[in-house]
């Protein structure tokens, strides 16, 4: 992504984020404080974190999606993924398949072995996908509203 769309990219990401937290049983104010802590951790004095890379998903070459990718700190080996998203109308036609592909040989390419990612546990979907993969789960949060 170029400056300019990174600028626009993370308003919009922030409040999808914010809208699944809330899905997912957080209030509205803690959801908030994630994001303030995520954006304080992510953004440290303004500027967004080394090692972080975010990319448009091309098809036809319309942009259809993004994925963001970031070396996690102290271990330059993994990688996580912060965010993989298909516009809902290019969804179903195998993109966010070949975009995890994409981001894995990107991640070999720079010396990595390991990808990670977060997954909500409401996206099936997802899920699917990433088990599909052949990414096996190596912990789950639960939580259940009282």
């Amino acid at each position: 992504m170029t400056d300019r769309e990174i600028a626009e990219f993370f308003p919009v990401e922030w409040q999808r984020y914010k809208a699944t937290l809330i899905e997912t049983g957080m209030s509205e104010e803690s959801a908030q404080a994630n994001i303030a802590m995520n954006t304080e951790a992510l953004f440290p004095g303004g500027s967004l974190r080394e090692g972080n890379f975010l990319f448009n998903v091309l098809s036809d070459n319309q942009i259809v999606g993004d994925l963001w990718i970031a070396r996690q700190t102290g271990d330059a080996s993994t990688y996580f993924i912060y965010d993989i998203e298909i516009l809902e109308s290019y969804r179903g036609q195998g993109l966010g398949r070949l975009t995890m592909q994409a981001g894995e040989e990107f991640v070999r390419q720079q010396g990595g072995s390991a990808l990670e990612l977060n997954v909500f546990w409401i996206n099936e979907v997802a899920r699917s996908l990433y088990l599909s993969l052949g990414y096996n789960f190596s912990s789950a949060h639960m939580r259940k509203a009282l």
